[in-house]
C-alpha cells in the first residue's frame, strides 16, 4: 500500500463514482457517428505550436487561435506568450503595477520564470540567465524571445524557411506512473498506476475504479475503471462498436469512434458525452476482446480543454494495460490484497 502512495477514501464514496461512471452499461448506439470516421489513436502526443510569419492566426494543440503577430528584433524571433501559456498548461500572475510576471508549470516538473517588463535578465527555476532582448508588452499581448522560453520550457523550435512557418513541439507529459502498477491476479490484467493518485481503488459489482491527476491541478482529475468478462470469438469494428453501444446509459451520446493499437492488442472505444445540460464529463467506452477474456476500460474526464488533450491521459494509459498478471513484479499491486485490507478495517457491524 505505502508503495503506490494511494489517498485513502471512503467506499462508499468509490462506490457512488463507479455507480454513475462505470456500472455495466446499456443504451442504443448513436448511428450518426460512422465507421469511416472512426480513428485510430496514435501512442504518442506531443505538444505543439504551428504559425507563419505574417500571419496572426496560430495553430495551438489542434486549435487555431488568433495572436499578435510574429516578428523580428535584430534577427530574434518575438513571439506571443500566450501560445505558450495554451499549449503547455501554464499559469501567469502578474507583478505589481503591472511592471513583469511569474509563469509556473501546472505539470509535475518544476517551472518558474520570473521575467520584469523592459529587463533581458530573467529568473527561471531559480538561476539568473540573460534574454536575447527583453519582453515587451505589445497591441495587448506579451512578446517574447522564442527560442529562449520554449528551450526552458524542454521544447523544440523548427523554423522552415521555405514556407516561413515556425512549429514548437515537446512530447506531452505521462500522467501514469513509470513503474508502479496495479492489476487483478483474477482476472490476470494490470495496468499502470495514476503518476498523482487522488483516489484510492475500490470494487464494485466487479468494476474497479479509481482516479488520478494529469496535473497538479485538483481540479482536473481523471478516473479509470476497469472489468473484465468472459472472453469469446474476436469481434470485428462494427459489432465491437456495436456492442459498447448496447452497453452505454441512455444519457450517453456517442461522438466518436475510435481504434487504438496497443501492446495487449487492438482496442475499439466510443467517446461519448452526457446529453445533460449541467453535464461536464467527457468519457472514453474501450473494450479489447480476447479469446480468454474481454475487458472493458472507461475513462472519465472533464469536458475540458482540447479533445487532443484530453488524449493524453487515455493514450499513456491504454497503452500501459496488459492481459496479464506477472506475480514476480514487485511494482505490481494486486488489487484482490486492497480489497482484503478493505475488508479488514471495515466498520463492524453491532451485535445485537
Amino acid at each position: 500500500m505505502d508503495r503506490l502512495h494511494l489517498k485513502k477514501i471512503g467506499l462508499a464514496c468509490l462506490a457512488a463514482v463507479v455507480l454513475t461512471a462505470a456500472v455495466p452499461l446499456y443504451g442504443p448506439l448513436n448511428p450518426s457517428v460512422s465507421a469511416a470516421a472512426a480513428k485510430e489513436q496514435p501512442l504518442k502526443l506531443e505538444l505543439e505550436i504551428i504559425l507563419k510569419q505574417g500571419s496572426n492566426k496560430a495553430v495551438v494543440n489542434g486549435k487555431e487561435m488568433t495572436v499578435e503577430f510574429v516578428y523580428e528584433v535584430n534577427g530574434i524571433t518575438m513571439f506571443p506568450i500566450n501560445t505558450l501559456i495554451r499549449a503547455f498548461n501554464l499559469d501567469i500572475k502578474f507583478h505589481g503595477q503591472n511592471s513583469g510576471f511569474t509563469l509556473t508549470n501546472k505539470s509535475y516538473h518544476s517551472y518558474e520564470a520570473l521575467v520584469v517588463f523592459g529587463q533581458k535578465s530573467v529568473e527561471i527555476n531559480g538561476q539568473s540567465r540573460e534574454l536575447p532582448v527583453p519582453v515587451v508588452k505589445k497591441s495587448n499581448s506579451i512578446m517574447v524571445p522564442l527560442r529562449a522560453f520554449a528551450e526552458t520550457l524542454g521544447a523544440s523550435v523548427h523554423y522552415n524557411s521555405q514556407t516561413k512557418t515556425i512549429r514548437i513541439t515537446k512530447e506531452a507529459e505521462s500522467p501514469i506512473d513509470g513503474k508502479q502498477r496495479l492489476g487483478s491476479s483474477k482476472d490476470n490484467w494490470s495496468i499502470a498506476a495514476p503518476k498523482l493518485w487522488n483516489s484510492q481503488p475500490a470494487e464494485y459489482d466487479g468494476v474497479w475504479t479509481w482516479s488520478g491527476w494529469p496535473y497538479k491541478d485538483a481540479n482536473s482529475s481523471f478516473y479509470v475503471s476497469v472489468k473484465a468478462e468472459e472472453g469469446g470469438e474476436p469481434f470485428t469494428d462494427e459489432e465491437a462498436w456495436k456492442h459498447l453501444g448496447d452497453r452505454l446509459h441512455p444519457s450517453m451520446t456517442v461522438i466518436d469512434k475510435r481504434i487504438f493499437k496497443g501492446e495487449a492488442g487492438s482496442f475499439t472505444g466510443l467517446i461519448a458525452t452526457q446529453n445533460d445540460a449541467f453535464s461536464i464529463s467527457y468519457n472514453q467506452y474501450w473494450m479489447l476482446r480476447l479469446p480468454e477474456k474481454t475487458y472493458y476500460i472507461e475513462i472519465v474526464q472533464g469536458n475540458t480543454g482540447l479533445a487532443a488533450e484530453r488524449d493524453w491521459v487515455t493514450n499513456p494509459v491504454l497503452g500501459s494495460f496488459r492481459a496479464s498478471f506477472d506475480k514476480n513484479d514487485k511494482n505490481l499491486t494486486d488489487v484482490l490484497s486492497l480489497l482484503q485490507e478493505q475488508e479488514q478495517v471495515a466498520p463492524k457491524e453491532p451485535q445485537s
